[in-house]
């Protein structure tokens, strides 16, 4: 009876969970190998296999890894999220953040809406520029109506912003020198404007420890809105479509975390721990939904979706070095 239960209820998931499991593991070692983003490598790795998709013994674990999985990984971020960031950074500079992301997202909004008649797109892609790239994309995607947004448009995002993310932590360094920012300035520019946070810890410590200890707390008070946005997206499509309003339960998780967190001191090795067992679940969630994207979506995609991310990023860009030449932040 046990034999015959486990047959009809978890074989089925098997094969697609084999698959995304054997792409994660090679996105880890290549990405170890060449130094460049796990989750690049996954998503494109998962793409070049996507008629697996198709086929009915690997839908049912493709699903699993691409939806639950991805949303017990992205309630664990919690974990990393610190109050102490919070009164590091000090109020000044997280209402200077909070006006930053506020500005990116009604960009990418509003010229989503005037580009490409599409303010889902927008949306996904101005929170993912505006907080923390593929992280804020994947939990983003995981509230928008999915007769609004669809795994393609994540994967376009996700693709993006990574490749974006991996240019500015070379070159915005030496934008910043040239400009005459100083350590602390810079700190806040790279925290403020780099989409994933291994880039911007990158670029922060290629300039100095001090650098990057400032980008990386910039960073995470970034990333600490992130259930706010989610929030009050909830609020929005609520009202838009009139369903009854409900956190999603790994929203809540997250918030539970988050509280666990900062209220009790867990020892830094289970944090470690959990940390890595988020990013194992959002590199499986990624590469199941590389695999259930088609490269063929990709020629026949507008430009212009990639023109309104790259141009998010250099408003976002911008925006950040005039707050800096207006004196505000001094170091």
């Amino acid at each position: 009876m046990i034999n015959f239960f486990f047959k009809i209820k978890y074989s089925q998931y098997v094969n697609g969970l084999i698959i995304v499991t054997i792409i994660a593991t090679l996105s880890l070692i290549l990405s170890s190998y060449y130094s460049t983003p796990k989750l690049l490598f996954a998503i494109l790795i998962g793409m070049s296999i996507s008629y697996l998709s198709n086929k009915k013994s690997f839908e049912k674990g493709i699903w699993l890894a691409s939806d639950p999985i991805l949303k017990l990984g992205v309630s664990f971020l919690g974990f990393r999220l610190s109050l102490e960031n919070v009164t590091q950074v000090g109020g000044v500079s997280l209402l200077l953040i909070l006006i930053l992301i506020v500005l990116t997202i009604l960009f990418g909004y509003f010229f989503s809406i005037k580009i490409l008649k599409n303010k889902s797109f927008g949306l996904l892609s101005a929170s993912s520029v505006a907080i923390c790239g593929a992280s804020a994309a994947i939990a983003v995607f995981s509230i928008l109506p999915k007769n609004k947004i669809e795994t393609k448009d994540l994967s376009l995002v996700i693709i993006s912003v990574t490749l974006l993310s991996t240019v500015a932590m070379i070159t915005y360094p030496i934008i910043f020198d040239l400009i005459g920012a100083n350590e602390v300035q810079k700190g806040f520019l790279i925290g403020s404007t780099i989409h994933d946070v291994a880039q911007v810890i990158g670029a922060g410590y290629s300039v100095s420890d001090q650098t990057g200890i400032v980008a990386t707390f910039v960073k995470m008070i970034r990333v600490s809105l992130l259930p706010f946005l989610i929030l009050l997206l909830l609020l929005l499509i609520k009202k838009e479509t009139g369903k009854s309003f409900s956190i999603p339960w790994f929203l809540l998780l997250f918030i539970i975390f988050c509280l666990l967190n900062n209220l009790f001191d867990i020892p830094n090795y289970l944090i470690s721990f959990i940390n890595n067992f988020s990013s194992l679940c959002i590199l499986l969630a990624i590469s199941a939904i590389g695999v259930k994207t088609n490269f063929s979506f990709f020629f026949g995609i507008s430009y212009k979706y990639f023109i309104l991310i790259f141009l998010e990023t250099i408003f976002l860009l911008i925006t950040s070095i005039i707050i800096i030449k207006t004196g505000i932040i001094t170091g």
